[in-house]
């Protein structure tokens, strides 16, 4: 424990001392911010995704610099610093571990995050409910979440109460398509450990963009897709020119529930090729497959779990998010793991 304590110490300092140096010199402190994640790094995935970073960051004019000149810019130093530690720490360092030690004990898989969906309706799972589930989560090393909220202000609602309660995690909220201005949610009341997702389906979402700007919090862009011609239009780049002033950390791809296998593995190879001949100052990624690949990462065996606001489990399959056949409510997190992720 007192190792940790240190490790973790250290940790705090790198990142303090990387916000500052990336204003002065974003490729020295970029490129020390990698080797100090290579000194972390565990198992052949996370030691071949830093040496591949490292690799890209050769290139005098990586865009990943104007990446992280944009971020310690932009976004403010106490978010950044939040953020990393409850992702790189808490979750892939600190978080990992535990989830590698418990797997190779139990013998079956952990997922290193869960995406939870959640609704207003008088029936779905409550805040006390998801609280739980996430105690428990965080118990088996889990303290990375993505929040799916649909358009209801109590959803929203129940998502940052989620938020505000679990501060050691880091929670990535993507925004409903359909919702217009960002009326129930002032971004100067977005918390530290949470990152918006804008869905650039919706009305408003360059303004909503500039206003999470304008109040130094990290967000990303999405578009989710299902048809011929959504992939097109992502795949030819025509999606990426159009959205690229407004740029985040990240621009993520999400496969809807009725998209086809092979239009999800399009997606997928367009933001593979996108990350490793970056034109722009984001991190491209595909929802489905690179939280398959983040998973694989930790610990070799790659799984996947979410859950529906009634509580029924879902899993990664043919490219998109499917319903299982059983509940949390079936059992505790652990035991369910234990029934249905047998390595």
């Amino acid at each position: 424990m007192k190792r940790e304590i240190l490790t973790r110490m250290m940790a705090q300092s790198v990142i303090e001392q990387g916000l500052r140096g990336l204003q002065d010199d974003p490729h020295r402190s970029l490129r020390r911010l990698v080797d100090f994640g290579s000194e972390l790094a565990n198992g052949p995935y996370q030691k071949n995704f830093i040496n591949l970073f490292r690799r890209l960051l050769k290139r005098e004019d990586c865009p990943y610099y104007n990446l992280a000149q944009n971020a310690v810019r932009d976004v403010s130093h106490s978010r950044l610093k939040t953020c990393a530690l409850g992702l790189g720490w808490n979750s892939l360092t600190v978080g990992a571990a535990r989830i590698r030690t418990l797997e190779a004990e139990k013998g079956h898989n952990i997922p290193w995050s869960l995406t939870l969906h959640l609704d207003g309706s008088a029936c779905a799972m409550n805040s006390e409910q998801y609280e739980a589930l996430v105690h428990q989560a965080v118990d088996l090393g889990i303290y990375s979440y993505f929040l799916v909220p649909d358009e209801s202000a109590a959803a929203l609602s129940i998502a940052l109460e989620l938020v505000n309660r679990a501060p050691d995690c880091v929670f990535f909220l993507l925004l409903p398509e359909q919702r217009g201005e960002m009326e129930q949610l002032p971004a100067s009341s977005v918390p530290d450990n949470l990152i918006l997702g804008l869905s650039t389906d919706r009305t408003h979402w360059r303004s909503d963009a500039q206003c999470l700007r304008n109040a130094g919090c990290l967000y990303a862009l999405y578009r989710a897709y299902s048809t011929p011609e959504e992939v097109r239009e992502i795949t030819s780049g025509s999606w990426a020119a159009e959205i690229a002033p407004d740029m985040g950390m990240a621009t993520v791809c999400v496969a809807r529930h009725d998209c086809p296998p092979n239009l999800a593995e399009q997606v997928c190879g367009y933001t593979l090729r996108s990350r490793l001949s970056p034109q722009y100052p984001t991190f491209f990624v595909d929802f489905y497959t690179d939280n398959h690949y983040a998973d694989r990462c930790i610990s070799g065996d790659a799984c996947f779990m979410g859950v529906l606001p009634d509580g029924t489990v879902t899993e990664y399959c043919d490219g998109h998010e499917t319903a299982a056949a059983y509940s949390v409510f079936d059992a505790p997190l652990s035991e369910l793991l234990a029934r249905y992720f047998q390595k």
